[in-house]
């Protein structure tokens, strides 16, 4: 694994760990820094789906054109 790969995993899984205990906030701000600088499918998913639990619906709806215009499938697409 390279350093990229490594600095990303890191940052994901600290994501992952906010999404997960409920902190949408904290969640979405942080896979919003990731996706900058890494341009992953994860991070967007996460930034979907903390809108959508966030309540921000509009918001989610964007994050998804923009997932589908790059081509990538994320979860809760059908919420």
């Amino acid at each position: 694994m390279g350093l990229v790969e490594g600095i990303s995993t890191y940052f994901l899984r600290s994501t992952r760990k906010s999404y997960n205990r409920g902190n949408y906030r904290s969640s979405l701000i942080k896979s919003k820094i990731i996706f900058t600088l890494f341009k992953d499918r994860e991070s967007l998913d996460i930034i979907a789906r903390s809108y959508l639990r966030l309540e921000r619906f509009s918001a989610a709806s964007r994050v998804y054109k923009r997932a589908n215009d790059l081509g990538l499938a994320l979860l809760d697409h059908e919420v």
